[in-house]
């Protein structure tokens, strides 16, 4: 069945641009992951020429989260107009990045086995996004965007994915 978008797909506001909005280090909301098939976060930026900042995945035990574990993804960047390089999985540390220039963003794909495996001892699957500035100049990041992926159970409006 061809259906529309947003019956198949859940996005959610991650962390809304604001001024420095990662000041330190900024999370995305915890968010379910439960009854989809992938999970594509878009990290948003502006200029940070003077910073390297890091984006990390963290698999979280629940909603709160009492634990969080960095995981490892996949990251490709688009620097320039609308092509992107080739993706590359990360170590768990995350992804380092410089935005010297206004309008990049990173492709970050996660895998649910791997928020799963590393929550295995509640049997739940729960992630949050967290980009870590790595100076004092003001960034300007400020956009997280996460996308649920073939979600199971598709209907007209999906229940909320933050928890």
């Amino acid at each position: 069945m061809i259906g529309k978008w947003a019956q198949n797909n859940k996005l959610v506001n991650g962390l809304p641009p604001v001024a420095d909005a990662f000041a330190t280090q900024g999370y995305s909301d915890v968010i379910s992951i439960d009854d989809c098939e992938s999970v594509v976060a878009f990290v948003m930026t502006g200029v940070s020429a003077d910073n390297t900042n890091t984006i990390t995945v963290e698999a979280c035990d629940n909603v709160t989260p009492s634990n969080a574990t960095a995981i490892v993804f996949t990251v490709s960047s688009v620097v320039s107009g609308d092509t992107n390089d080739s993706p590359t999985e990360t170590a768990v540390g995350g992804k380092a990045f410089t935005a010297s220039t206004a309008n990049q963003y990173y492709i970050v794909e996660i895998d649910p086995a791997d928020v799963e495996a590393a929550n295995s001892h509640e049997g739940r699957r729960y992630v949050r996004i967290k980009v870590t500035e790595g100076g004092n100049n003001g960034a300007q990041l400020g956009h997280i965007a996460i996308f649920k992926n073939n979600v199971q159970n598709a209907q007209a409006v999906l229940p909320t994915a933050i928890v």
